[in-house]
């Protein structure tokens, strides 16, 4: 036995980012929302261990968007389209397909989830509390 837990760091990030598609999922059903995050709410808020995990978070959000309506994401150059059949196991693990969805939601993250990250930013990982501080910061 370790006095520490060992963790895998990019098996930690996927699980996270499924548990994040199904939460999104089941929150647009239950709203009965068929648009974007940002026909949800006004903010996102995420848990932000570091600040690159809340940018992919939100990136990810957005690759949800695109999937249920490629209409609802910024994309005139039709770049994202190659996007569309990837299967979801291996969209966690897709550095291009991040990448891509990072820079498509660049704007609206600024608009929705930068008011609620600059604490994290600044004080690094709250762990539990990282969620709760990123929502006091946009309270604040």
């Amino acid at each position: 036995g370790c006095e520490y837990p060992t963790v895998n760091g990019a098996e930690t990030l996927c699980c996270y980012l499924r548990a994040l598609d199904r939460c999104y999922q089941r929150l647009k059903k239950k709203t009965g929302t068929t648009g974007s995050v940002s026909d949800l709410a006004d903010y996102a808020v995420f848990h932000a261990p570091f600040n690159k995990m809340v940018k992919k978070s939100f990136a990810r959000i957005r690759y949800n968007d695109y999937l249920a309506d490629s209409t609802s994401v910024v994309d005139p150059e039709g770049k994202l389209s190659k996007f569309r059949d990837v299967p979801m196991s291996d969209s966690y693990t897709n550095k291009e397909l991040e990448k891509a969805f990072v820079i498509e939601s660049s704007d609206l993250y600024k608009k929705m989830v930068e008011p609620g990250d600059w604490l994290a930013k600044r004080i690094g990982n709250a762990y539990t509390a990282s969620l709760w501080s990123s929502l006091a910061a946009i309270l604040e």
